[in-house]
């Protein structure tokens, strides 16, 4: 449940200004907002350490007809993985998960951030962060909102973490699905 209201900070320009003589409330698409990092939902992939490498090498390896063309291409005079191997399994793993982030993004929805509208509003009505931002040098305006009537009774509150969550090379490989949600 929203806070008993909500704040939105607005520059004082035509748009804003027809906005309230007209009773309507700006909505964005996510794409257009400043904030480069807002709604990205691309995650870092961290690359295998050593210890795992034989391990995928082997994993994938079982999954090759042509085990000779595999350990030519990819094994060194050892049998150990090569960096031929390495650069493989990296761009493949970017790959698969690429996929089924595409995948899960579609199935949840979240795939329309960069056509559905949102709107951004503050609980404080005094942030001076916030006047700097958002009302053109302090020279805009702060509306009050009451979350009683629609949409605001809607909102919901933005969580943001303070890392980045990373997906794992071998997870992906390993298809460990619950590895690519944080």
């Amino acid at each position: 449940m929203p806070p008993r209201y909500l704040y939105q900070y607005s520059p004082a320009n035509k748009k804003t200004i027809n906005n309230l003589a007209t009773n309507c409330v700006w909505f964005s698409k996510p794409i257009n907002f400043n904030d480069p990092f807002d709604c990205d939902v691309n995650l870092p992939m961290t690359e295998p350490v050593d210890e795992e490498l034989l391990g995928l090498c082997n994993y994938i390896r079982g999954q090759e007809r042509d085990k000779d063309t595999f350990d030519q291409k990819f094994l060194d005079l050892d049998g150990q993985p090569n960096l031929a191997f390495r650069n493989y399994l990296v761009i493949r793993a970017q790959n698969e998960f690429d996929t089924a982030q595409r995948k899960i993004l579609t199935e949840t929805g979240i795939v329309c951030l960069s056509t559905v509208p949102f709107a951004s509003w503050s609980t404080e009505h005094s942030s001076v962060l916030m006047w700097s931002h958002y009302t053109h040098k302090h020279t805009g305006f702060c509306l009050e909102f009451d979350t009683t009537y629609e949409p605001f009774y809607n909102a919901a509150e933005v969580n943001y973490a303070d890392d980045v969550h990373s997906v794992t090379v071998a997870s992906v490989i390993y298809h460990q699905e619950k590895a690519l949600l944080p």
